[in-house]
């Protein structure tokens, strides 16, 4: 059986986001994806060397429940993704009432 990795999640966060350890403690992030994941020794002593600051977490009780999303701000150009998204549901309607 494969050995339990863990993320390290720092106590601050970024709006509705955790902020999450990058690999060796290179800076932090909140996509899941750059998080590390590290054994739970090492997870355990970084923590333990930083016991109000950081926290570790099971990577598999932490994906179960992360959900992926758009970040809206990252968008280029904004505008025309809400034009694009508005007129796809349009159309949608026009083609449910067309087949009533």
């Amino acid at each position: 059986m494969p050995e339990p990795m863990y993320y390290i999640q720092n106590v601050n966060h970024s709006g509705d986001s955790l902020i999450w350890w990058k690999p060796d403690g290179n800076g932090y992030t909140k996509n899941l994806d750059e998080a590390w994941k590290l054994p739970q020794e090492q997870a355990f002593a970084i923590c333990a060397a930083r016991p109000n600051e950081d926290f570790a977490w099971p990577c598999e009780q932490v994906d179960k429940c992360a959900k992926r999303v758009l970040d809206f701000t990252l968008t280029r150009p904004t505008t025309f993704l809400l034009e694009v998204t508005r007129k796809e549901k349009l159309r949608e309607i026009k083609q449910y009432l067309e087949a009533l």
